[in-house]
């Protein structure tokens, strides 16, 4: 499993650039592998709802919008809070997913690696 920094992990990030604060805690980033390659198939990153307007908005039914913004980032926005996600790899832009639970609170973003870029630098041994 790889994690993300830990600065990543314990605390929210800071609030955005139009002062808009942010969704709540990235909990972490985990890997999965595909079996025939060893390498990193895809990314789950947990985002903890906290922010009061979002986590109303969320439990009410509302979508969150998910777009990237960088290779490595994805923005989260559920109604008009935002948190941009980091990932440690880069990821393909359009293929992606997402578990939503809304009576625990957290949004899970799925997003494909972009196997281009990490096929030559990321190869796990499997044993």
């Amino acid at each position: 499993m790889l994690a993300c920094p830990s600065s990543l992990c314990v605390k929210p990030c800071p609030p955005s650039d139009d002062g808009r604060t942010s969704i709540g805690i990235q909990a972490g980033v985990s890997a999965t592998l595909d079996p025939e390659t060893a390498s990193v198939a895809s990314l789950t990153a947990r985002l903890d709802v906290r922010h009061a307007d979002a986590r109303r908005a969320f439990s009410g039914g509302a979508m969150p919008s998910i777009v990237q913004t960088s290779p490595c980032v994805v923005r989260v926005m559920v109604g008009e809070v935002m948190q941009d996600v980091v990932l440690p790899l880069p990821i393909e832009g359009g293929q992606h997913k997402a578990r939503l639970a809304r009576r625990s609170s957290y949004i899970e973003v799925n997003p494909s690696c972009h196997r281009e870029d990490i096929g030559s630098h990321l190869q796990l041994q499997l044993r």
